[in-house]
């Protein structure tokens, strides 16, 4: 089983075949629009000035039989090549999930995971529709949890960073959240 820390709570994954994470972003030479917003949002409404957020899709993949099958995936549903890349490492050997004791005067640039809680009547549409259309193209996993991946770059302490995920980044009714700051390898 591999555990991972979101927000408080965690949840787990069971590894039937390989588990896999694909991560999805914009390529640095196109604006993340949805990053931008984030950020405009922030400032204006909650008052915490940030440099700047660059935003990410994860897919959990659990139980493909081969790593080319992720890499299937990627390019021809998870990535559109012209404007984002795909990165794609198996989940035991990428620790991006756990929440160090962190002083409080830690500054950022920090790393801020978002998903769905794993809890009866929450649904997690976009993994199970991603899913669903991997199935489509004859790519077999067990489950697909999707979420979501935020690097905010400013000087931020701890405070900051948890008040913008519980009033942006994160809805506290369906989904659970973790941060830390940025490691050397991270970016």
């Amino acid at each position: 089983m591999h555990a991972m820390n979101i927000g408080y709570k965690s949840f787990s994954f069971s590894s039937f075949g390989m588990s896999v994470v694909v991560r999805v972003g914009i390529k640095p030479e196109y604006e993340d629009v949805k990053g931008a917003a984030r950020k405009n949002y922030i400032e204006k409404n909650l008052g915490i000035p940030v440099k700047n957020i660059s935003s990410r899709h994860l897919y959990v993949i659990d139980g493909l039989p081969f790593k080319e099958q992720a890499k299937m995936a990627a390019e021809k549903l998870l990535a559109d090549k012209v404007v984002e890349y795909y990165e794609i490492f198996e989940a035991e050997n990428k620790e991006v999930y756990s929440q160090p004791s962190l002083p409080v005067d830690s500054k950022g640039p920090w790393l801020v995971w978002v998903g769905y809680k794993t809890q009866p009547l929450v649904l997690d549409a976009w993994g199970d529709t991603t899913k669903k259309a991997m199935t489509d193209l004859g790519i077999h996993a067990k489950s697909v949890r999707h979420m979501e991946e935020f690097l905010i770059e400013g000087e931020l302490d701890m405070t900051q960073i948890d008040t913008i995920c519980r009033e942006k980044l994160a809805d506290g009714k369906v989904q659970d959240f973790t941060y830390r700051p940025v490691r050397g390898n991270d970016v």
